[in-house]
């Protein structure tokens, strides 16, 4: 028997216990919270995305906040964060006056329009806002309205999408958001995803109004008082849409290419972003960075708020094809290998690295746990620290994932003990992580004494990363539901509470649902996400493979493709030069 949260089977002889699961169902939503870390209290719901009614009187819409949303005065006040290869200009005809803006592709890239500062600078929470634009294209394309909250540490996304079909008539497209937080700027943009060559995009009448109730006398909300000039271009935004001991491939995994179909070098320039916040973003910490949210990541790839998201595929196989769809490259990618592979992880590390993605490794061990506890595989550990030391950008890396029942745990430890020391100080660009099935730790019927974090923890090493593999097996034949698991509430919930009091930051390294899921609650993996940031989780993998795998992870139908491509996209990524 296997453990039916873990994607693949133990490599010992022991037995491993189904687990139970909770029930969850929640709204549909229309907003997602990209970053929720530093918040003060965490919120268990799901913020819905309407319009509520009000105690009395009517809402009506108060003054203009938009800066030149005719393009009367050309692109004053606007920006596209495309470059030379996505320039924006004022254009003839509009609709509602007598001039639009236009941004046309010169090489694949999505459209920004994006204000060149914020159209709101500062808000109070509760406030509303109604917002709207009118789109055309002379192409078939599909994007999305969008208004990002901003503040230091969290970035919420409000977004509508739309599509356009080719020299079809102006589409007026609109959003209402309240204000979650005192003190946000909004940000606000209309995107196009994965323009070709020749292919544009058409805006005018953009508008952003305050909704204020009749009969009350709130503060207006100031909108931003002088036009700005057009700003020098900043990157490519986008925002457009896991178990297995390390399987090993039968070839050398396919070079991964962008999704433009370009093969990857250490500088492409066609890299689609999530946009960085057009406020002052923070300063980053030495070695480090700040993502596309404008959250700060250290050296090693650990970020101050918000979540990675991405996956693991096959049997190391090529994210492009996914990101295509998505018109956004994954945030993280997981690879498996033996410990005889090390020249494949390390390419395809660097490769990831080149197009954005944050790897994360997991290594089988070259020897048997008690030699490798003895120090048999230091020099092998030290030469995979130095040759992933040598990349530029941040990998986390896993020694023996999923440990439980494959040997003794005591064993285990101490490798982790020795190894971790090792890999930190010779590579300061490598995050050293520790990954378990996360099932054995909470729901374990009786192992969470033998596997419970505290008992196989190598106490007094530094280890900057504990990832869990949990996974939904609602429509399964091991599962006992009606519906599908809450990860959240069950999993979620207590490793959370364990990794704060610890101060080691959490992840899921392994998820995975049933095309039943998909079918029974459409919005599974979009709140499983987000109660992952709501608890201060900094990244999640989905595992799509039949490698060993213990139930159909797979994103083979077009249900849940579709859903994870929607969660996808908005989640933040490295910064590419």
């Amino acid at each position: 028997m296997t453990d039916p949260f873990s994607s693949h089977q133990s490599t010992s002889p022991k037995n491993r216990t189904p687990r139970r699961g909770g029930d969850h169902r929640g709204p549909r939503r229309r907003r997602s919270t990209i970053a929720a870390a530093g918040a003060a209290s965490l919120v268990a719901g799901f913020v819905v995305l309407t319009t509520s009614t009000p105690a009395s009187g009517e809402w009506i819409p108060g003054p203009e906040l938009v800066v030149n949303g005719s393009f009367e005065d050309g692109t004053t006040g606007w920006k596209t964060n495309g470059g030379r290869e996505t320039p924006l200009v004022q254009a003839r005809p509009g609709v509602d006056s007598a001039n639009s803006a236009l941004i046309s592709a010169s090489a694949r890239r999505n459209l920004v329009l994006n204000d060149a500062k914020n159209t709101v600078r500062d808000t109070d929470a509760e406030t509303r806002f109604r917002v709207s634009a009118l789109v055309r294209s002379d192409n078939v394309t599909s994007g999305e309205l969008r208004v990002r909250e901003v503040t230091q540490k969290v970035v919420t996304l409000n977004r509508e999408r739309f599509r356009l079909e080719a020299g079809a008539d102006w589409q007026r497209v609109s959003l209402e958001l309240t204000v979650e937080r005192n003190g946000s700027s909004l940000d606000l943009n209309v995107i196009t995803w994965d323009a070709r060559p020749g292919e544009n995009l058409y805006v005018e009448d953009v508008s952003m109004v305050q909704m204020i109730q009749e009969g009350t006398n709130p503060p207006p909300t100031e909108p931003t008082t002088e036009p700005t000039p057009e700003p020098t271009p900043t990157t490519d935004p986008t925002t457009a849409p896991t178990p297995s001991p390390e399987p090993t491939p039968t070839a050398e995994p396919t070079t991964p290419t962008d999704p433009e179909g370009t093969p990857p070098t250490p500088t492409p320039t066609t890299a689609p972003t999530t946009p960085p916040p057009t406020t002052e973003p923070p300063k980053p910490e030495p070695g480090g960075g700040v993502l596309t949210n404008g959250c700060k990541y250290s050296a090693r790839g650990i970020p101050e708020c918000g979540a990675y998201f991405g996956a693991a595929l096959g049997s190391n196989d090529d994210p492009t094809p996914l990101e295509k769809k998505a018109g956004q490259r994954f945030g993280i990618h997981r690879t498996f290998w033996q410990a005889s592979q090390v020249d494949a992880a390390v390419r395809t590390a660097e490769q990831d690295l080149a197009l954005g993605r944050l790897p994360w490794i997991s290594f089988k061990l070259p020897t048997s746990w008690e030699a490798m506890a003895s120090g048999a595989g230091d020099a092998w550990a030290r030469d995979i620290a130095d040759r992933l030391g040598g990349l530029d950008g941040p990998v986390w890396v896993a020694f023996h994932h999923e440990p439980e029942t494959d040997g003794d745990m005591a064993q285990w430890t101490q490798i982790q003990r020795r190894l971790a020391p090792i890999v930190r100080s010779t590579a300061p660009n490598v995050a050293y992580t520790i990954i378990l099935t996360g099932w054995h730790q909470v729901e374990g019927q009786g192992d969470t004494a033998s596997y419970g974090l505290d008992r196989i923890w190598p106490t007094g090493t530094k280890i900057d990363v504990v990832g869990f593999d949990v996974y939904n097996r609602f429509g399964t034949d091991r599962s006992n539901r009606d519906a599908p698991y809450d990860l959240g509430k069950e999993f979620f919930e207590p490793l959370a509470k364990w990794s704060k009091a610890n101060g080691i930051p959490w992840a899921i390294g392994e998820t995975g649902y049933t095309d039943a899921t998909a079918k029974a609650d459409s919005d599974w993996l979009q709140k499983t996400y987000d109660q992952l940031v709501d608890l201060d989780g900094i990244a999640m993998s989905y595992f799509s493979s039949s490698l060993n795998a213990t139930g159909d992870w797979l994103l083979d139908t077009s249900d849940r493709q579709d859903q994870f491509v929607d969660v996808l996209r908005g989640t933040p990524l490295l910064p590419v030069s």
